[in-house]
């Protein structure tokens, strides 16, 4: 009998369950290796980590999507940051700044190595941008992620103004899985400081 994966608008309250599952779906990535950096515990520093980008949208109410099998286990999420300025809120502020006093200036000054480079990417304009996506380890291969992404568009098309989506990866493989979906990469950047290289890609839909 095949699994019943139910799709989910997530909301603030689902926060640790969405970093949860980003920390064990990007336990590898090239961009959470190289800011977390050699020191251990690895994964505390990486949930850690996550839960900075995460908090970003939580503390923002920003969109996040997830998938759900039948007992109600979270196996995958993704989250989006919609078009315009979005400051900060203080909640977030004192969040992000005891995390990163947990995690050390070497940590930071990583991460704002990857901040440059992203910095350097086209203005996204009026599009949505794609934060994170990621799958439970041990649920890949099953088209979570393809279900998610082709979730997004419709999201973010409630916005009337919304030209589409854009996202930056920065593991070579998942270009091909991102152009694939209509995804064209039109920049990349080099990072400092021994970092990987990240590529943007985007999809219009209007």
């Amino acid at each position: 009998m095949q699994e019943q994966v139910s799709l989910q608008r997530l909301g603030p309250a689902h926060g640790d369950e969405v970093v949860a599952v980003l920390a064990d779906a990007f336990r590898d990535y090239p961009v959470m290796r190289f800011v977390a950096g050699p020191q251990e515990p690895y994964g505390e520093r990486l949930r850690r980590l996550i839960g900075i980008f995460v908090a970003g949208r939580v503390h923002r109410r920003h969109p996040m999507l997830g998938l759900r099998d039948e007992a109600g286990e979270l196996l995958a999420a993704i989250t989006m940051t919609p078009r315009g300025e979005h400051p900060a809120p203080e909640s977030l502020k004192a969040f992000t700044g005891e995390s990163w006093q947990w995690l050390g200036a070497e940590t930071k000054q990583r991460y704002d190595c990857m901040v440059q480079a992203w910095e350097r990417m086209p203005d996204p304009g009026t599009r949505w941008h794609v934060n994170m996506l990621g799958v439970r380890q041990d649920c890949r291969g099953r088209g979570y992620a393809v279900r998610l992404l082709d979730a997004a568009p419709a999201l973010a098309a409630e916005d009337p103004d919304c030209r589409g989506l854009d996202l930056t990866t920065e593991d070579p493989a998942n270009l091909r899985f991102y152009r694939a979906r209509g995804f064209e990469v039109i920049a990349e950047a080099k990072v400092a400081g021994g970092g990987p290289d990240s590529w943007m890609l985007v999809k219009d839909f209007r």
